[in-house]
């Protein structure tokens, strides 16, 4: 009768003892990963790997096996050698690894888990659309001014005589357009920098600003301009230079204005340089020869 009572008792110690480590926990926390199932898996119709608990067993450190334990008292060995490829549900290549594990009591579990081969790297998501696209569009829809020629003297020009330049003060300053695009918006903006004026005799000169106009209210003495320009010929005889002169005699004179573009973005970084632009106008201008008499 005593005997048998040990025997009772050990055997209940034994069973409490296996409950409290529970073997497929302890194997799942010494090999890692995901289980697929104690007694059998499938993956995504590739092929089915089927283990019956207990009754496989790899010997660690054996060739394509690994082997770890834990505190509990289970050993694990994790068998690589599957060589068949499946494919998950999730569209993932992949193998099965079947891990065996054994407990300090005899005890005997083993459970696959896939593992995949070569995970695609994770595409790095691109804007719809460049930022500098959609400043070239804003820099497309500016409406810049064209010049309005001045000139003094305004209704001709005299050979040897400086002709003053410039154009209105009013349109000088700068000018933004703003565009948008799949969540990218753009300003271009346009600053005038110079003019250049073709003077239709073959010449041309550049000024950096609108010029100085010129004041017939005040003495020719006490003002002074940085554009100006002098002709050298009359422009009634000056056919044999091409097309500097329009039929009725007169030169076609040209204010070009330069202007330097830049850009900037919000939804989306960058910013930078545009190509220039440029608006013209053109008028034309007689220019006379006036000679002295000198009487005796």
């Amino acid at each position: 009768m005593r005997k048998m009572t040990g025997w009772l008792v050990t055997t209940i110690l034994v069973v409490l003892m296996v409950a409290l480590h529970s073997p497929l926990a302890s194997a799942q926390t010494a090999a890692g990963g995901t289980t697929q199932g104690s007694t059998g898996a499938s993956e995504g119709g590739g092929g089915t790997f089927t283990v019956h608990a207990g009754s496989t067993t790899t010997t660690p450190g054996s060739p394509g096996s690994t082997t770890a334990s834990n505190p509990s008292g289970w050993q694990c060995s994790v068998d690589s050698n599957l060589d068949t490829p499946v494919v998950s549900s999730t569209g993932a290549q992949g193998t099965w690894e079947l891990v065996v594990c054994n407990g300090p009591f005899g005890e005997q579990t083993s459970y696959t888990q896939f593992v995949p081969l070569n995970p695609p790297p994770q595409e790095t998501q691109q804007p719809a659309v460049q930022p500098v696209q959609v400043a070239q569009s804003a820099e497309a829809s500016m409406a810049l001014p064209d010049p309005v020629i001045n000139l003094s003297p305004s209704s001709f020009g005299v050979v040897n005589l400086p002709v003053w330049l410039w154009i209105s003060a009013s349109i000088w300053h700068s000018y933004s357009a703003t565009a948008s695009a799949g969540g990218v918006s753009a300003t271009a903006t346009a600053i005038p920098v110079s003019v250049t004026w073709t003077m239709g005799d073959g010449q041309a000169v550049t000024c950096d600003g609108p010029g100085t106009p010129y004041d017939s209210q005040l003495p020719a003495s006490s003002q002074s301009t940085y554009c100006s320009y002098t002709y050298r010929t009359p422009s009634g005889n000056t056919g044999s230079l091409g097309g500097g002169t329009s039929l009725s005699g007169a030169y076609s004179i040209e204010a070009t204005i330069q202007w330097d573009v830049s850009w900037s973005s919000s939804g989306a970084s960058g910013g930078g340089r545009l190509s220039p632009l440029q608006t013209t106008a053109a008028v034309a201008y007689q220019v006379q020869q006036i000679e002295s008499i000198i009487g005796g």
